[in-house]
């Protein structure tokens, strides 16, 4: 199995989500406060919007990795073809000299 690296993108996005998730947990948790503990209709829907924000960069950070797992396979795939060409001509060059 192949050593997973971190790269520049994914760096910045746990930097983003987790800003996101604190800014946004105490943001939210300030505007019930404010309203002396009561849920109100604007904080429900800060609250699904917020954990929107939260699910799609879960989301982007899904699509990331199965970009790289993509790009793997595809070195991967594109090797085993190298090797079954390399192949199929050590196979015709040997029934080239056994007609011989």
């Amino acid at each position: 199995m192949r050593q997973s690296k971190f790269t520049f993108f994914e760096k910045i996005l746990l930097f983003i989500g987790v800003l996101i998730v604190l800014m946004g947990y105490f943001m939210i948790q300030k505007m019930v406060s404010a309203t002396g503990g009561i849920l109100t209709w604007e904080s429900i829907m800060s609250v699904f919007l917020w954990i929107l924000v939260i699910l799609s960069l879960i989301t982007l950070a899904a699509n990331e990795n199965v970009k790289e797992e993509l790009k793997w396979i595809q070195h991967n795939q594109v090797n085993e073809l190298k090797l079954i060409k390399q192949e199929l001509r050590y196979m015709q060059e040997s029934s080239r000299l056994k007609k011989k």
